[in-house]
């Protein structure tokens, strides 16, 4: 079942928070494509990228959306044609994500697979009627596994000077408006309410990280990972030389 072509009527409310809230991510995805052309570094996730791009293409040129007549659809038109060129940054440096060698000789083709596996999963998700008209579900799956991995990212790399502030606030405040949409136009989506309030945490402990990350007051990873090796190393040291010392009493017992 693909989604309704029926008109739903939106007041103008509704409007302003649904339209408002692309129109931010619009402006978010303008200073991610600038920072890929300055940094040589995609910012989104890898997996985010394929899950956007693939949900931007089936709602923009699949399934049929209604709001405003043909507005919204070319919001979500637009949105693709951006992720398009933001699919290509990563196939050119999306490798910088990743941290292990072995990992980065496989990273295109895992970004083909994250596209198969993301368009399989949106097609049957709507085709089988468990989403919204405006495909508001699968979206905020899409943000949820978003914000996340935002936060693991950078946690993980040594640097993180290209992520920008600007992103940060034009993707997270746009998100948010489009929650306050769904609050008032589906109270009873308890789903998508919880996960739109899920995404709002989630992009709230990711600014946190961020700051304390840009302001050096949480290091790069080796330096909290490699001071707990050393640790561990010397911990096992001791225990081997504490298990040589008993081994030895133990044979001058037997020899006395």
């Amino acid at each position: 079942m693909s989604p309704s072509p029926e008109p739903i009527h939106y007041s103008n409310w509704e409007l302003f928070w649904y339209l408002g809230g692309f129109f931010l991510w619009g402006l978010a995805y303008v200073v991610v494509l600038y920072n890929i052309w300055k940094h040589k570094f995609v910012e989104i996730p890898a997996i985010a990228v394929c899950g956007n791009l693939t949900w931007e293409l089936l709602w923009g040129f699949v399934w049929k959306v209604d709001m405003l007549g043909g507005t919204l659809q070319w919001f979500y038109r637009g949105g693709a044609l951006m992720d398009i060129v933001i699919l290509m940054g990563l196939f050119m440096y999306g490798h910088k994500q990743v941290t292990l060698p072995n990992v980065r000789k496989v990273f295109a083709p895992a970004v083909v697979f994250g596209l198969c596996a993301w368009t399989t999963l949106w097609w049957f998700f709507v085709e089988q009627g468990y989403d919204l008209p405006l495909g508001s579900n699968t979206a905020y799956v899409i943000q949820v596994v978003m914000s996340l991995t935002y936060i693991t990212l950078i946690l993980r790399l040594p640097e993180v000077k290209a992520f920008s502030w600007a992103v940060t606030w034009f993707r997270s405040v746009g998100t948010l408006m489009v929650t306050v949409f769904c609050f008032m136009k589906y109270p009873d989506n308890h789903f998508v309410q919880c996960m739109g309030v899920l995404t709002a945490v989630l992009d709230a402990t990711f600014m946190v990280t961020l700051w304390h990350r840009k302001r050096g007051l949480w290091g790069p990873p080796e330096s909290v990972a490699l001071p707990g090796a050393a640790q561990a190393q010397g911990k096992v040291e001791l225990g081997a030389l504490a298990t040589a010392v008993v081994v030895d009493e133990g044979l001058d017992h037997r020899q006395g």
